[in-house]
């Protein structure tokens, strides 16, 4: 309706950098030459890919170090009790810890998979031929691989009891700063 280009990410944004008419802006104004241009937008593209190549090998080794060895202990734990329970009484109801660890297993397992799979998609996109095919690749391989890691990760957060988890919840994080 007004004209305006709808460029959701970073990859899709900085080539407009380049449009004629913006280079001709900036170099009618003598604030950057077209070299300079050329420059920034290859600088901008490769911080962008390392940025994404960072959090993404944060994100596993805090799933791979931190996350499955807490949900693990908490599943362990739930397990214990289930059986201590059952120590006591065979027919004692034992169906949320059951179901909890049931739950939690298939998520772990799932999470893990997911990590390796963002593992492989950051080696892809990093032996990408030339700046733009990495950025473009970090934004259609790795970042949709964080997406649904994140989102299996943050699954296991809600089931996990908070003792467990290894990071501050929104709670504390909103509540307690």
């Amino acid at each position: 309706k007004r004209g305006l280009l709808n460029l959701p990410t970073t990859v899709d944004a900085m080539p407009h950098f380049l449009d004629k008419k913006n280079v001709d802006l900036f170099t009618k104004h003598h604030i950057f030459t077209e070299t300079e241009m050329r420059s920034r937008y290859e600088i901008a593209m490769e911080n962008y890919s390392k940025t994404v190549n960072i959090e993404a090998l944060t994100m596993i080794d805090m799933i791979n170090k931190q996350i499955l060895p807490a949900v693990e202990k908490y599943m362990d734990d739930l397990s214990l009790a289930f059986m201590h329970k059952k120590g006591l009484n065979p027919n004692m109801n034992c169906h949320v810890e059951y179901e909890r660890v049931t739950e939690l297993s298939g998520l772990s397992a799932k999470v893990y998979d997911e990590a390796a799979a963002l593992k492989d998609a950051v080696s892809q996109a990093s032996s990408a031929k030339d700046f733009e095919e990495n950025a473009k690749a970090y934004n259609e391989l790795v970042l949709p691989a964080m997406g649904t890691l994140r989102a299996d990760a943050d699954q296991m957060e809600t089931l996990t009891g908070v003792s467990y988890w290894p990071f501050p919840n929104y709670a504390d994080l909103i509540y307690h700063v």
